[in-house]
């Protein structure tokens, strides 16, 4: 009988180990999500807040979008800090019409709608007012610490999107 614990330890303790590491690497994705998701929303709060004081100097630079995006993970874990390039930061102009994309925009030149917010009354043709929307895309993979052994890397995208009316 002093064996028969032994073989149930055996048997019962790689399952176990097993379920310990998926749920810690399970935690760490979650984890990541929730930084990058916070990371799209501070470059879409730096976007917004930009329009509003009517700078369109920065608000034109989509680079300093980026820049804000990726500073806002610093100071955290530094698995979860963020490199240039995987940051997107889209500028997307239009008008809302029947012909328009998946974003509910027909596409229009950024150059014909002003930055600071004024725009031509005329330039969507009665379909209403010009909009931008600024879409900030966060993505990081993700190598999973014991588990990579059972299954790859994941990539985990989050974005948030800001939309000026």
């Amino acid at each position: 009988m002093t064996g028969l614990a032994l073989v149930e330890f055996v048997l019962a303790a790689p399952v176990l180990f097993l379920l310990m590491f998926a749920i810690v690497d399970f935690g760490q994705a979650l984890a990541l999500a929730d930084n990058l998701a916070y990371a799209a929303d501070a470059g879409v709060a730096y976007a917004y807040q930009h329009w509003k004081k009517g700078d369109g100097a920065a608000i034109s630079n989509l680079l300093a979008i980026k820049d804000a995006t990726v500073r806002a993970v610093k100071g955290g874990n530094n698995a979860y800090l963020l490199a240039d390039n995987e940051v997107t930061v889209e500028k997307i102009c239009g008008c809302p019409g029947d012909d328009s994309e998946d974003d509910g925009l027909s596409p229009k030149d950024c150059a014909d709608i002003d930055t600071e917010g004024a725009v031509s009354e005329d330039l969507c043709d009665g379909y209403g007012n010009p909009q931008i929307i600024f879409r900030i895309t966060t993505s990081k993979t993700l190598q999973q610490s014991l588990t990579r052994y059972f299954w790859n890397a994941r990539t985990i995208t989050r974005s948030s999107e800001y939309r000026v009316q």
